[in-house]
């Protein structure tokens, strides 16, 4: 059955949802659309399992920013915190779901715990989800159930094939990220912007780069950083101060740059320069 309700006619919420359970082991529970308002902040913990597909503007869910092409995954029990951009407010397409598979299917696609996600067929999903949401004339309730359910094993079968795609691509991906790093190290980088660059979720990322590199790539960033600001320390022909070779190599405060690098050296920069500048 469809439902509509609205913030106001600028925002509806539209879903469709059965009755019928046609699977314990997988079923979907409802699909639907959304466009929230500007700044809406919702909190909630549910019993369901949720894929959000963002079809434009912006958001942040879990302190984790998300715009166009991204989703975001909600697993049951687990806190949502979700706000809309004060500027560019989002609107999503989602599916939802339970049954006894339904934590090793989430599994085996990587969104076992709430997260934001980026991958590359989100378009395709999105547009199930709206054929069936919109699109589709529905004979009886038993028509509607199917379709709901052939939807999720589609959708579920284009993240399959992305988690396929990834693992073929698993030292390729983690190296280029190294590369990305090692190139742009000056720039503001975070794992939530890498992951969208290269496609895949955060926290995929994050395990594969550990994986490859035997650290994070955060840390990997700050050990760039570091090796850029003793080379600059280190040339004679050099004369910035310390706070131009902070900001030089990604730091935007000198205090905190400094304490990073004596962290990792044991010197401060003035220490070092001192130590190591050539004659």
């Amino acid at each position: 059955m469809l439902f509509q309700h609205n913030f106001n006619k600028k925002y509806p919420i539209i879903f469709r949802t059965t009755n019928l359970d046609i699977s314990s082991d997988i079923s979907v529970v409802e699909i639907g659309y959304n466009r929230v308002p500007a700044g809406l902040c919702q909190t909630m913990r549910r019993d369901v399992y949720i894929i959000h597909y963002i079809g434009s503007g912006k958001g942040v869910f879990l302190n984790e920013r998300f715009c166009e092409t991204d989703g975001y995954a909600v697993v049951p029990k687990e806190l949502e915190i979700v706000t809309s951009d004060t500027e560019n407010p989002y609107e999503c397409y989602w599916i939802m779901f339970r049954g006894a598979n339904a934590h090793e299917i989430m599994n085996m696609i990587r969104l076992k715990h709430n997260c934001v996600f980026s991958f590359k067929y989100n378009r395709e999903c999105v547009e199930l989800i709206k054929k069936a949401l919109f699109y589709e004339d529905y004979s009886n309730e038993y028509e509607e159930a199917y379709t709901l359910q052939s939807v999720f094993y589609q959708i579920i079968a284009f993240h399959m094939k992305n988690t396929i795609e990834e693992d073929n691509m698993l030292p390729s991906i983690a190296q280029n990220v190294a590369k990305h790093i090692e190139k742009n190290y000056y720039s503001e980088i975070s794992i939530t912007e890498l992951a969208k660059i290269f496609h895949i979720s955060r926290n995929y990322l994050y395990s594969l780069f550990k994986q490859e590199y035997g650290v994070s790539p955060q840390d990997y960033l700050i050990s760039c950083r570091i090796k850029r600001a003793k080379r600059l320390l280190k040339n004679k022909q050099s004369q910035l101060y310390i706070k131009e070779i902070s900001s030089a190599v990604g730091f935007d405060n000198p205090l905190y740059f400094s304490r990073i690098f004596h962290a990792r050296t044991g010197m401060s920069p003035s220490e070092y320069r001192k130590k190591h500048k050539n004659p």
